[in-house]
Parts: C-alpha cells; sequence; structure tokens
C-alpha cells in the first residue's frame, strides 16, 4: 500500500512540474512575440492563453521521434 501511494505522489509531483513549465513557457512565449514579433510587423499582441496554445501547436507540429528503429 506504500507503494502505492508512492507511486501515485510522485505521479501528481510530475504532473504539477509539467504544468508549471508549460505556463512558465507560455510566460516566455508571451513575453517573446509581443516584444518581437508585434512590435516588427505590427500586428495585434497575444495574451497568455493564446501563448499557451502556440507552444502546444508548436510541440505538436515541430515533435522529433528520437526512437531508433532496429
Amino acid at each position: 500500500m506504500d507503494k502505492l501511494i508512492t507511486v501515485i505522489l510522485v505521479a501528481a509531483f510530475a504532473f504539477c512540474l509539467v504544468v508549471a513549465l508549460s505556463l512558465v513557457f507560455a510566460i516566455f512565449t508571451m513575453w517573446a512575440y509581443n516584444g518581437s514579433v508585434a512590435e516588427m510587423f505590427h500586428v495585434q499582441q497575444i495574451g497568455f492563453v493564446q501563448a499557451f496554445w502556440l507552444n502546444v501547436l508548436g510541440g505538436l507540429l515541430c515533435k522529433s521521434s528520437s526512437g531508433s528503429k532496429s
């Protein structure tokens, strides 16, 4: 039973860590986009949620398969 609780806690911590990192990356993406693209091309600035989904889309489109085939 203790092993199950440990696995659940580790999984919950890993999930929270992934969520926290994705939020930090979204803040950085919003700052970088608004500071460069919006300024250079005179387009509308993006918000936090738009930056988050931009990161998700970029991750899906630019995912590399690092598995080796034998």
